[in-house]
């Protein structure tokens, strides 16, 4: 078989989105810049090997054979062009007399993919691209095995979080970190701190994810309209978006928003969120005397959650930390003023006072403090204008952050 002499990227993410099961914003953000680079001319496809298990009704000797089952996922699918493939990881059981460790039937798994399907690699050409650290370290391993290029993406908290959790993620992450032919961050926190956690120095690249900024921009109607074909009421609007976590800053935001109401602002809270949570948002709304002022959309559609960007007055998302929370960039290129947490990658992002309002972490008090400041109107305008030509002009959109990565993959940075 030839190899058309094209770039190949075979990216590995550990979430994507899967519309069939329900799963449609999973992995979004990475999915975007993919489509950048395949509209840049990569051939780029996707691989995320899955845990294979018999037929029925064998399947249910095992609970993890249960749930590979009951997703289902197809050999190949298609999503926007791009090829996504689920190779199966072979799942003895039970498995303590199987002597194949999972990393290492990970690793059988992307080989045998390539072989069965007689794709030759070329070590100029293709490049594996892992994004999610704890997975990384079984793609770099494939890719060493089939010697081709490897490049590591870390995200938030799989640098933050993932290596301090226990003596053999920390080696995992140093050894990974030193031996990626590119070591890659969404922040430049997220690679300082890295260094530092390690105590190397590291040569790494950041890379943005970009924002499809026009699509992601203010409507071209006023916020009253917006709100009335939304269902909104016509007070000031308080969106959030993020999975419903403590880290997310909920606690926080909901204590704020209880305050603000014992005070007399007219408001509501918009919640958007997805995931499984750990918090009962239900009862953290009724403890803040809140029943009357949030609105809980739950799970929004992708290309929904745009218009409420657009409607919203203000965005609040106060979490704990982040690598770069990507609602926050959307939010800004919708011209939406924009209250956020100063931790790891948010001040690479936010100007304070300028292009949004920045705060300290679990602290309820400065919540309830910088939305009071947005209730000026004019402020609030003159931020949220700001913010979106800082994304236009500075921050990028996909293809120009797409433009970094192939620069960074093949050899012109």
């Amino acid at each position: 078989m030839s190899i058309d002499k094209v770039m190949r990227i075979w990216a590995f993410p550990s979430f994507y989105p899967y519309p069939e099961k329900g799963l449609p914003s999973t992995g979004i953000f990475g999915h975007r810049q993919y489509v950048a680079l395949q509209e840049l001319g990569v051939a780029i496809q996707v691989i995320i090997p899955i845990e294979g298990y018999p037929p029925f009704p064998f399947y249910l000797i095992d609970h993890s054979w249960r749930d590979s089952a009951k997703l289902n996922f197809p050999s190949e699918r298609v999503l926007d062009g791009i090829k996504v493939h689920h190779p199966k990881i072979k799942s003895p059981k039970p498995s303590r007399f199987f002597k194949r460790t999972y990393e290492e039937r990970y690793v059988d798994a992307v080989i045998s993919f390539f072989k069965k399907n007689n794709i030759l690699l070329d070590a100029e050409l293709d490049v594996f691209y892992s994004q999610w650290l704890p997975e990384s370290r079984l793609v770099l391993k494939a890719a060493k095995e089939l010697g081709v290029k490897c490049a590591i993406l870390a995200v938030g908290d799989d640098a933050l979080i993932w290596p301090k959790e226990r003596e053999q993620n920390f080696r995992a992450l140093k050894e990974m970190w030193k031996s990626a032919d590119f070591s890659l961050t969404v922040a430049d926190y997220l690679g300082k701190e890295i260094n530092t956690l390690i105590n190397e120095d590291v040569n790494y690249k950041v890379v943005r994810r970009g924002v499809n900024h026009t699509y992601f921009q203010p409507s071209g109607i006023s916020k009253t309209l917006l709100k009335n074909k939304l269902n909104l009421p016509q007070k000031t609007i308080i969106l959030t978006v993020g999975t419903v976590l403590r880290r997310k800053g909920w606690v926080e935001l909901l204590e704020a928003c209880g305050q603000l109401k014992s005070k007399g602002v007219d408001f509501s809270l918009v919640g958007i969120y997805a995931g499984p949570p750990d918090l009962d948002l239900q009862q953290l709304v009724s403890d803040n005397g809140l029943k009357d002022n949030f609105i809980d959309l739950g799970s929004v559609k992708p290309d929904e959650v745009v218009q409420y960007y657009q409607a919203a007055d203000i965005f609040c998302l106060p979490s704990y930390w982040e690598g770069i929370a990507n609602a926050v960039v959307e939010a800004m290129a919708c011209g939406c003023a924009v209250i956020t947490t100063n931790v790891c990658g948010h001040p690479e992002l936010i100007e304070h006072m300028r292009t949004g309002v920045l705060i300290n972490p679990k602290n309820s008090a400065e919540v309830r403090e910088a939305i009071e400041l947005l209730l000026n109107g004019d402020l609030r305008k003159e931020i949220a204008q700001t913010a979106r030509e800082f994304i236009v002009k500075e921050w990028g959109d996909y293809k120009v952050n797409a433009e970094k990565v192939l620069n960074i993959l093949y050899g012109k940075v």
